[in-house]
């Protein structure tokens, strides 16, 4: 009996260690996953971080000696490496602002309108990141030698696209910078809720104002994504800026032409600044996303707690009514209470009379709103200060008027003394005496 039941609980307790496993590896496998593709991503990173505070010994910094901070305190200590340098910022920030401006008008003409050519016009914006970088390189160096010669050279100045240099290097890289902006920015316009604009233009805004105050702030986050991609392409770019250099150095152009006679540390100290610029200007914007993000939410969820309080018929909670500018509404009789404040997104309007009533909360009047669905809350107009009451005013009473009633028609009779007819509509008319 033994020997037949142990197979049978080996048997039963193999599914179970199976089942733990495959629960294991779906718990922890994408977390392991995850980590060694960003381990591999950043292992070059950090070498070149780590390796900017050696020693350096004899003309390369391949090996590790021990840990030196002379190359942080002379980070340019060599010959041509700062005018590299400069140069390459200034065609970065040059080239990063122009293919922005140029790529967002791009995307936005593309995602609004429909006109002949727009999936021509698809394609071509594409063509340049499609196309090999060397291929790239080498056709726009043969345009600009051509410029010099018939029949480009007759609507072209001279020295403009040729020699190369400085220009020839900036054109270049805008032209493969803005194929980069319209494809981040289009992505960003593919939500955009096009009622915003048409609110704004309702309520009096022309289209410049719309699209500052209500466009560019919404695609803003896509914009700064974009440019940042721009620059960083841009100062990291060799194959293009190599074909249309000519005689100007950028840093990569002086890093490779340094590596066949030495590799001095300052190369990773300079690459160890650009990494830290690129990484603070991203967290700055992911910090500011978030920022707003949360206030959004925020304002939305005091929004639909504030419909829900109204829809059961009782009153904001003293959280909501600290947490909000009040606006004080005077009502008859003296009465008043706190209400929203102005709505941004159109005029301020009365509550309707129907459902509403007032409620005493903490010594003030307030007055009360039912919401039917769909409602947005809307604010009152502030007709003059109103000072808090320190205790719920008592009811207010009035007086039936009193008026004076008809008297009998045989009593009229009598006392005037004649008989009348009355009128056509069937009531007594004014007695007339005879004469």
């Amino acid at each position: 009996m033994t020997a037949i039941a142990q197979p049978i609980a080996t048997a039963r307790s193999r599914p179970g260690a199976r089942r733990r496993i495959a629960e294991s590896v779906d718990r922890w496998g994408l977390v392991a996953y995850t980590l060694a593709a960003v381990g591999y991503l950043l292992l070059p990173i950090a070498v070149m971080i780590v390796f900017s505070f050696n020693a350096q010994v004899g003309k390369f910094n391949y090996q590790w000696h021990w840990f030196s901070l002379d190359a942080w305190l002379n980070p340019f200590g060599r010959p041509g490496m700062e005018a590299a340098i400069v140069t390459s910022l200034q065609i970065a920030f040059l080239s990063t602002i122009a293919a922005t401006a140029l790529g967002t008008l791009i995307a936005l003409s593309l995602t609004r309108y429909h006109f002949a050519g727009r999936s021509a016009t698809n394609l071509f914006i594409f063509l340049p990141m499609a196309t090999p970088e060397i291929v790239m390189g080498a056709s726009l160096l043969t345009l600009f030698v051509n410029t010099t010669q018939a029949p480009l050279n007759t609507f072209i100045p001279k020295g403009l696209l040729f020699p190369l240099g400085f220009n020839t290097i900036l054109i270049a890289h805008i032209m493969f910078n803005i194929s980069y902006v319209v494809v981040t920015v289009k992505a960003r316009m593919a939500g955009f809720d096009r009622r915003l604009e048409e609110a704004a233009m309702d309520l009096g805004a022309n289209e410049w104002t719309t699209f500052w105050r209500v466009t560019f702030p919404l695609i803003f986050p896509g914009i700064l994504a974009a440019s940042l991609l721009a620059f960083s392409l841009s100062i990291d770019d060799f194959v293009i800026t190599n074909f249309t250099s000519g005689l100007t150095n950028t840093f990569p152009i002086w890093v490779w032409g340094s590596i066949r006679n030495s590799l001095p540390v300052q190369i990773n100290v300079v690459g160890t600044m650009i990494f830290g610029t690129a990484v603070l200007l991203v967290l700055g914007s992911t910090l500011l996303q978030r920022r707003e993000r949360d206030a959004a939410e925020a304002a939305l969820e005091r929004g639909d707690e504030a419909g829900r309080q109204r829809g059961r018929g009782g009153h904001l909670p003293e959280r909501h009514a600290s947490a909000q500018p009040q606006l004080a509404v005077p009502r008859a009789g003296g009465l008043a209470g706190p209400v929203a404040p102005r709505s941004a997104f159109g005029p301020i309007g009365r509550p309707a009379a129907r459902g509403v009533r007032q409620e005493a909360v903490d010594g003030r009047r307030v007055e009360v709103r039912r919401a039917e669905p769909g409602d947005v809350a809307r604010a009152a107009e502030v007709r003059g200060p109103v000072e808090p009451l320190s205790a719920p005013p008592p009811a207010r009473t009035e007086e039936p008027l009193a008026l004076p009633l008809p008297e009998p028609r045989s009593a009229r009779a009598d006392d005037a003394g004649g008989l009348g007819d009355p009128d056509p509509v069937g009531r007594p008319g004014p007695r007339q005496r005879t004469p």
